[in-house]
């Protein structure tokens, strides 16, 4: 039995680490319950993946393209959200998630579908069996390209208790999340119902497409241009003379107002209005020797929040983070050239410590161009290898008046890892006073942000506060406040 759509081998893959179906089996009984579930949602039989071999890494005799380009080609993929999932080094992060990402981003469905109701969905699906780490929604998101939404079974009391939600609780009500485990299964059901049926519906739309009217397409294509060349033979003398009036009445107004299709023509370029964007930020022009220390406190969609110090000198090419949360408290660093990391006290982290704070050096490097950003985006992004667009338009952002100016990414220019977040870069400035209003970053990790507010640090202008949003639902994903640090 194949998929229920033609061309697919799987309708849903599962995908986990190994060690989180250890002990009592629970992404097995999960998928048990789901199975049961979708038998009494749908008509037709759903064909699921799931594999129980304990390969939670790679091994070298693996030829992992062939084993997994077959399987991945499914519908709708389910990964497990842990405490241990989000690990760039893990099979399932590598050979499943990503590749499966890449597959449904180039199939002809798209990752992102439209359903019948009009909203969007991803054929990502994650289940969350944890509360994770903020830096692990980060890497999630990043890779994704999209804000997290979990369908949740994580178990949390007030007494510190935090695990994956059980079919039979001792104590449902002390769950400060309020769900339970068969409504979990339910909506996990009813989530992948109205995504299938917004794919089936897709499909034979596309069909339908191809074959209306039984008619091979040239030939209804060439009816068409007979039937409008039979028209233009009857225009008269008099309707060619008022079309002749209407345009050239159109064409005086191209010229006479400034305001075409809401957009206003820019005289300037936009190496020219950079310039005065970067002055406007940077009057003194001390980025090429500045130094910067602020505190940065972020707010998640869900509450969770985390406060941090971030010192830059640009000159010595120095970095200094020092991040702390409820669950996490770690400095990172590039000092001389060199990274340095500290982990609750500790100035010597082991492997498996640096690995799973996420404090190997390329991580380090790719923060601190994040944090210079934080500073002096516009002169970093000047220096970065992306190109910018000569052409400057006037356009409506979060609800007032802006200029736009474009970079482009060229990967043999860009000059830093971080710069390959997005393929274009739109920056939205006032056009009084060139100062930032927001930022649009799109291809690989699709957001906005809007700034608000100035905080001078050291004679450089930077955002008072960030407000990022998902741009495919303008959903909230986080907000980051900054204030200056003694």
């Amino acid at each position: 039995m194949a998929s229920i759509i033609p061309g697919y081998e799987y309708d849903i893959f599962i995908s986990y680490r190994q060690k989180d179906n250890r002990g009592d089996r629970w992404v097995s009984k999960l998928v048990e319950s789901l199975r049961t579930e979708l038998e009494a949602t749908f008509k037709e039989d759903i064909k699921i993946y799931f594999d129980e071999n304990p390969h939670d890494r790679l091994q070298e005799t693996h030829v992992v393209d062939q084993s997994l380009e077959g399987k991945l080609k499914s519908l709708i993929f389910i990964p497990i959200l842990s405490q241990t999932y989000c690990d760039p080094n893990s099979y399932a992060w590598q050979y499943e998630l990503l590749a499966f990402n890449r597959f449904a981003t180039e199939d002809h469905f798209g990752k992102n579908i439209r359903l019948r109701n009009g909203n969007y969905a991803s054929r990502i699906l994650p289940v969350r069996i944890h509360d994770l780490d903020p830096e692990d929604i980060y890497l999630f998101e990043k890779e994704t390209g999209s804000a997290l939404r979990a369908m949740d079974f994580v178990f949390k009391t007030a007494t510190g208790v935090s695990r994956p939600l059980k079919v039979d609780e001792d104590h449902p009500h002390d769950n400060l999340n309020k769900t339970f485990y068969s409504d979990q299964i339910n909506k996990v059901g009813r989530a992948i119902k109205e995504i299938i049926d917004s794919l089936k519906s897709e499909q034979e739309a596309s069909y339908e497409e191809k074959t209306s009217h039984g008619e091979p397409m040239p030939k209804v294509r060439k009816e068409k241009i007979k039937l409008r060349v039979e028209r233009s033979t009857k225009l008269t003398r008099s309707k060619l003379l008022a079309g002749s009036v209407i345009v050239a009445f159109i064409i005086a107004l191209f010229l006479t107002y400034p305001f075409i299709l809401g957009r206003e023509r820019i005289n300037m370029s936009g190496d020219e209005i950079l310039k005065k964007a970067i002055t406007n930020c940077d009057f003194f022009h001390r980025w090429d020797n500045y130094h910067g220390k602020v505190r940065l406190r972020t707010v998640w969609e869900d509450g969770f929040f985390s406060d941090e110090i971030i010192e830059i000198q640009t000159k010595e090419n120095y970095y200094m983070s020092s991040y702390n949360s409820n669950k996490r408290q770690f400095t990172r660093g590039i000092k001389d050239g060199k990274c340095f990391r500290e982990i609750n006290g500790n100035k010597n982290p082991d492997d498996e410590q640096i690995k799973n704070y996420g404090l190997d050096s390329s991580r380090i490097y790719y923060f601190k161009q994040h944090h210079y950003c934080h500073f002096g985006l516009l002169m970093e992004l000047k220096n970065s290898g992306l190109i910018l667009q000569k052409k400057v338009e006037s356009v409506k952002f979060g609800g007032n008046n802006c200029l736009a100016l474009t970079f482009k990414a060229d990967k043999y220019r860009i000059k830093n890892e971080y710069f390959y977040e997005a393929t274009s870069w739109v920056i939205y400035l006032d056009p009084e006073n060139y100062t930032m209003k927001g930022i649009r970053m799109s291809g690989k990790y699709n957001i906005y942000i809007i700034f608000s507010g100035i905080l001078n640090v050291n004679d450089v202008k930077i955002p008072l506060c960030k407000t990022y949003f998902n741009s495919e639902d303008n959903s909230l994903k986080w907000i980051d406040v900054f204030s200056i640090a003694e």
